[in-house]
């Protein structure tokens, strides 16, 4: 790899790089911002589930809270993920794609919180975050 600088009129140094005819770029950026989501995804399976039956049995608060964080943690994990996989994806609508991320949430969220009364009512506290961490 040869490299070459040069002075700007400004007085910055620029850098001018070739890369060798034989290098390849295997780069692969799905699996570089994929590769450790499997981890974040299967916690907050166990985590939904686990909470479930903490309520259903009345568990003690820090138990519940416990939980909560654990999901919440991981949570995040994912969704910073798959927000940074897409900017990589689309460099210029960085914005748009945070935007239509957090719309796509609040939807979600409004359709789980429509959802989970009946829910519980038709099969207990339990059994409806077991079918939701599955």
């Amino acid at each position: 790899m040869a490299k070459e600088s040069s002075e700007g009129a400004d007085g910055h140094v620029r850098f001018k790089m070739d890369v060798a005819s034989d290098y390849k770029a295997e780069f692969s950026i799905y699996t570089a911002r994929l590769k450790n989501i499997w981890f974040h995804l299967m916690a907050m399976q166990a985590a939904t589930c686990i909470y479930g039956w903490i309520i259903q049995i009345g568990a003690s608060l820090p138990a519940a809270l416990a939980i909560q964080f654990v999901f919440a943690f991981n949570c995040s994990g994912v969704t910073s993920t798959c927000q940074t996989l897409l900017v990589d994806l689309f460099p210029v609508r960085g914005a748009s794609i945070i935007a239509s991320n957090n719309l796509m949430r609040c939807i979600l969220g409004a359709a789980a919180t429509a959802y989970i009364e009946p829910a519980i009512q038709g099969v207990g506290m339990g059994w409806v975050f077991t079918i939701l961490g599955v």
